[in-house]
């Protein structure tokens, strides 16, 4: 059992000494994805249960895996020179190499292990392992990002469920990751508790869509007379309504800018907002509108493919 505890220590340094010289983005967001395997933290309870406890280690000296059994042992011939039971002291500084123990590297993931050299079986170890990180994601509205939030989620911790509720400021956007120290796992013997990850997820809106990293933007349908003549129409902004000028003789798709009513930045200042016009005709028409569009089409001398012709003619 020792020997598959320094082995998976031995393979953990191995992952963490790969993260930081290559520098993975992903891995630094989600490093102790490595102490969360549960071979690793079921095998770590197994061996300090069995290395803090006299009785236990004797048995698992006599029948390995199986010591929980309680069956009895009797050693075969040959064998009877072996010591086993408390009278045997196993030091973790031994057992994992170097002067220290553990590599410095490992140390600085996970604080090392302590007990002094001397010391009998009977002293509990004091040993420092600090928690697994925890990720989770949360979901808030357009409005909520903007202008802030306190929302309530759910995060499994030791396989348990547990309820969060946390201040998210102003400016949140999406895919934006937040860091709630002390929020993990929690550690082994002295250590510290892990941290969690909140991932923000910024749902689809209807009216609005993000552009770009500040503004937002919208359609806005017209008629054609508002489009040829010129309007004042009130549209929605995140922060209630405002009214846009629509400029006589407004073409399709023209993007008209709201400045200052885009999303709040941390800063406290904002993006823009665009709106872009989409000149909408009645489906159906009324005598009345069909006279005065029949008379519009007799009266107008306005050819909006001349131009484009002219242009294909000069080349």
């Amino acid at each position: 059992m020792l020997n598959r505890l320094k082995q998976i220590y031995s393979d953990v340094e191995f992952d963490l000494l790969r993260i930081k010289t290559q520098g993975d983005e992903h891995d630094k967001v989600s490093i102790n994805k490595i102490n969360t395997r549960g071979v690793f933290v079921k095998e770590i309870q197994e061996a300090y249960a069995v290395l803090s406890d006299p009785e236990k280690k004797r048995k698992y000296d006599q029948l390995g895996s199986a010591w929980e059994a309680g069956t009895d042992f009797t050693p075969p011939h040959g064998w009877e020179g072996i010591r086993y039971g408390s009278s045997r002291h196993v030091d973790l500084e031994d057992l994992f190499g170097g002067a220290g123990g553990f590599s410095d590297f490992f140390q600085s993931f996970f604080g090392g292990f302590g007990g002094s050299r001397g010391a009998t079986s009977q002293q509990k170890p004091d040993y420092s392992l600090r928690g697994a990180d925890l990720e989770a994601t949360v979901e808030l509205s357009l409005e909520e990002a903007h202008r802030g939030a306190k929302p309530t989620f759910q995060v499994n911790a030791a396989e348990q469920k547990k309820k969060l509720t946390v201040n998210i400021a102003p400016g949140a956007r999406n895919g934006s990751i937040l860091r709630l120290a002390g929020k993990g796992q929690k550690g082994f013997g002295n250590g510290p508790r892990g941290d969690l990850y909140l991932r923000i997820r910024v749902k689809p809106h209807p009216v609005f869509d993000v552009s770009g990293k500040d503004d937002v933007e919208m359609t806005l349908q017209v008629t054609p007379w508002e489009a040829a003549l010129g309007a004042k129409i009130a549209v929605p902004t995140l922060d209630g309504s405002a009214d846009v000028s629509i400029p006589p003789g407004t073409g399709g798709g023209r993007r008209l800018r709201l400045r200052g009513r885009g999303l709040r930045r941390k800063d406290g200042s904002r993006g823009d907002q665009f709106v872009k016009v989409d000149i909408v005709v009645p489906p159906r028409l009324t005598d009345g509108e069909k006279k005065l569009f029949e008379e519009l089409s007799r009266i107008s001398a306005f050819q909006p493919r001349q131009s484009h012709t002219q242009r294909r003619a000069g080349r």
